[in-house]
């Protein structure tokens, strides 16, 4: 467990801090960005000496046997300190916030200092990088120890949790809400750990299988840790998914409305703002600046029902809406139909050169007027899916 989960938690994490350090060079007075970095940074090296290749090499650096344990818990401990500092300055001014980060540090470093005290007073013993609790849980020491270092870590946790969701539902800002709450998920996860850790100290895995109460105490915090690191740097990159998703539906949009926007083109090629290829395949190419390439589509789309206003017949659309209705069509489903079959007629009209028997003074190719942009490529996307595969458009 410890072998893949532990590596992939210290991967996430020192990516993290690489991906926050650099903004210290932006603003390297702000407490928050600096207890934002120490919450990656003490993550890292939690997990980095947990991993039990380095275990080994952390221990004949110090000479100690198991000292990576007590460094990695360490970190655990300058992590819970870091988030809550953190969190203080998002709900406080700077200068307020700065004190905050020191009483933290300074209380952590109390409670590091007694874990070592505690440390110090272990049987000796070989290395155990995958067994260590187990290995030490009837030591009496050791449960002295695991009380301190799990109740501190719970509480943390919980104020953590709980400070995320209150202060969640404070902000405006959409992917720090959802950071907040990501984050908030992944230290209530977290604390399973602290709870199987406490309960090796008061019990010392004496009813419990030891092998399971270990893969769930790894298992919540190593998933808990993922989901904190990424609740912790979403703000920074989830608005990048938002502009994402945006292109990949502008592009959607675009395609869809394609079989319209070239039918309509070579009724009138006048419509089309810049010159170029108005092929399938050089459609499907496009795909930059698609929002801006969507309004330009729409705006053509437009200008092209306008050039075919005198070609409109008003006995399509007087057979078309009774053909519709006769089909069970309603509302803007029925619109757009009758829409798609009296353009369909106007191209084809005008290809041959003829003029309607009856043109429409109504203009109902011109469609409902629309409230706003996302309104109006809604309402042509049910045109141009009507124009295609439309059941009024044969019969029309």
């Amino acid at each position: 467990m410890t072998g893949l989960l532990h590596p992939l938690c210290a991967l996430v994490a020192w990516a993290a801090l690489i991906y926050k350090a650099s903004a210290l060079r932006r603003a390297p007075r702000d407490p928050g960005l600096w207890a934002l970095c120490g919450v990656h940074g003490f993550s890292a090296l939690s997990f980095t000496l947990s991993t039990p290749v380095v275990w080994p090499v952390v221990d004949r650096l110090t000479g100690v046997a198991n000292s990576a344990a007590l460094l990695a818990q360490s970190c655990v401990m300058g992590l819970i300190a870091a988030q809550c500092a953190f969190l203080g300055r998002l709900l406080h001014p700077p200068g307020p916030a700065w004190v905050r980060v020191v009483c933290h540090a300074l209380l952590t470093s109390g409670v590091v200092a007694v874990l070592a005290v505690l440390f110090t007073r272990l049987r000796p013993s070989g290395e155990h990088p995958r067994d260590f609790t187990v290995h030490y849980a009837s030591d009496p020491a050791y449960a002295r120890y695991l009380l301190l270092y799990s109740g501190v870590f719970m509480v943390g946790e919980v104020l953590v949790s709980v400070q995320c969701l209150r202060f969640a539902r404070r902000v405006n800002r959409l992917w720090l809400r959802r950071g907040l709450r990501v984050t908030a998920v992944g230290s209530a996860l977290s604390i399973g750990y602290g709870v199987v850790r406490f309960g090796n100290g008061l019990c010392g895995c004496v009813t419990l299988d030891p092998s399971w109460v270990e893969r769930s105490a790894w298992l919540c915090g190593g998933i808990g840790a993922l989901l904190a690191q990424v609740g912790w740097t979403l703000p920074g990159w989830g608005p990048s998914l938002t502009m994402a998703r945006r292109a990949v539906r502008s592009y959607v949009q675009y395609q869809r409305l394609h079989p319209l926007w070239r039918a309509l083109q070579q009724a009138t090629p006048t419509i089309v703002l810049e010159n170029g290829s108005c092929s399938r395949l050089s459609s499907l190419l496009t795909v930059r600046n698609m929002e801006f390439r969507l309004y330009r589509r729409v705006i053509e789309i437009r200008d092209g029902q306008l050039a075919l206003r005198d070609d409109l017949d008003a006995e399509v659309a007087e057979r078309a809406d009774r053909l519709g209705k006769a089909t069970r069509l309603y509302g803007d489903e029925l619109a757009a139909s009758v829409t798609a079959a009296q353009l369909k007629a106007a191209v084809h009209a005008r290809k041959l050169g003829l003029r309607p028997a009856v043109p429409d003074t109504g203009r109902a190719a011109d469609g409902p007027s629309a409230a706003d942009l996302s309104a109006e490529i809604t309402w042509l996307l049910q045109v141009a899916h009507a124009y295609r595969v439309g059941p009024l458009l044969t019969s029309a």
